[in-house]
């Protein structure tokens, strides 16, 4: 299953933003021209409030919490997705290698991000976020609108033989021991099969080891504790 890629220019400030989930929400993430010491910056630039940013404290797991205000207290809060319906929450998640996944129901009006690492997306974590959707928020998820942000592909994503199991179909056979993952054509194929278009996932295409220039790779660079903030917000005054 091949992924439709969007077109995602770049602004000269290396950020990235996600047209393509259509009018009222903005969503986006930067290169790693941006530290954490100018997240803030990043976030005005795609005209968020950086106060209203909420966090949790990724886990690789597959628990989503609902947000409806920027408490602090979500730092402490072990998740690795976050959905809300209220306008101007800027929902936000770090990555370097793993896939932000980004969610939007323009029917009912709500938005989420899940940390797509392979184990969030073994142990469930996709899933969970649809269930948060339909129950929280009575989304049908033939609405729902997707896209995936930059992560580690397929071409360079070498894990051992035990991958052809929590992920068949998508393990690619290198020799006896290892292989490569395309996790990012695992997280279309369950999104499909729970019911959303093909044509309503959008996916950024971009390699960050192949563009490691660009953008944060755990992989590349282990010593390296920077990562790249993907947020999505529902726009005020929709």
């Amino acid at each position: 299953m091949t992924l439709t890629v969007m077109t995602l220019p770049e602004n000269p400030a290396g950020i990235y933003r996600l047209d393509s989930l259509g009018p009222g929400v903005v969503a986006g993430f930067h290169s790693r021209i941006f530290d954490h010491s100018k997240r803030g910056e990043f976030l005005r630039s795609l005209g968020l409030r950086p106060e209203n940013l909420v966090r949790v404290k990724q886990v690789h797991g597959s628990k989503v919490v609902v947000a409806e205000n920027p408490d602090r207290a979500f730092l402490e809060t072990a998740a690795d997705g976050l959905v809300t319906r209220v306008p101007g929450l800027v929902l936000g998640i770090r990555t370097a290698d793993c896939a932000p996944v980004f969610f939007w129901d323009p029917i009912r009006k709500a938005a989420g991000i899940a940390h797509g690492g392979w184990k969030g997306v073994k142990e469930g974590l996709l899933n969970q976020m649809l269930k948060t959707f339909e129950k929280r928020f009575k989304t049908r998820t033939t609405d729902l609108r997707i896209a995936i942000g930059p992560s580690i592909r397929r071409c360079h994503y070498e894990v051992g033989k035990e991958f052809l199991g929590f992920f068949p179909g998508f393990y690619f056979a290198q020799d006896a021991l290892k292989g490569h993952l395309d996790l990012c054509g695992s997280i279309k194929s369950r999104l499909v099969k729970r019911g959303i278009p093909e044509g309503q996932i959008f996916d950024a295409g971009l390699c960050t080891v192949c563009e490691n220039k660009k953008f944060f790779s755990y992989r590349v660079e282990r010593q390296n504790p920077e990562r790249m903030l993907s947020v999505i917000s529902i726009s005020e005054g929709r």
